[in-house]
């Protein structure tokens, strides 16, 4: 009965799907146009992590909300409900052109100096850049080579955020 059941629930399916496209209004192009920006691109921001540090002038190590140069606040270095580490700058390893953000087993404790958080406290550290320019940017190309990780509770991420709630571009994300 529940094959059969399946069977009859799947013809309505497809057949469903037939009938309503049947009811799709026709799509008519005009002549073909580029209605895409022409203007050549101006490159506002690089880095092709040479050397072996990170350029403390474009990137911080934490968090960083626009205002907030520093990583004492609530998510300086817990940035999200769920997340399993806490970001430590050592777990920030450039290299051959690369950045690296590096998870490691340690058990660690970290608190908001002016907060009223209670203390959070993980077994494992990770690493986490952000740039210093996270409000300055609202439109244009981005261009990125990523490597991501997928493991048990690892969370990689690469997005654009503007500095409020809704204006966050995730392109690139991974669960484990």
């Amino acid at each position: 009965m529940k094959q059969y059941l399946k069977l009859i629930l799947s013809f309505i399916s497809i057949f469903s799907f037939k009938v309503n496209a049947q009811w799709l209004p026709p799509v008519n192009f005009t002549t073909p146009q580029n209605v895409c920006d022409t203007a050549s691109w101006k490159l506002v921001f690089y880095d092709g992590f040479d050397g072996t540090t990170l350029n403390n002038s474009k990137w911080v190590k934490f968090n960083h909300y626009p205002g907030l140069e520093s990583d004492n606040w609530g998510e300086g270095r817990i940035p999200y409900p769920g997340n399993h580490t806490v970001i430590q700058d050592e777990n920030v390893v450039v290299s051959g052109g690369t950045v690296k953000l590096k998870v490691k087993q340690k058990t660690t404790t970290w608190q908001c100096d002016t907060c009223t958080m209670t203390p959070y406290t993980k077994n494992y550290t990770s690493g986490y850049i952000s740039t210093r320019y996270s409000n300055a940017f609202n439109n244009g190309r981005i261009e990125v080579r990523l490597k991501m990780p997928l493991f048990k509770y690892s969370w990689a991420t690469c997005w654009t955020w503007y500095g409020s709630d809704v204006n966050e571009i995730d392109f690139a994300e991974s669960y484990g």
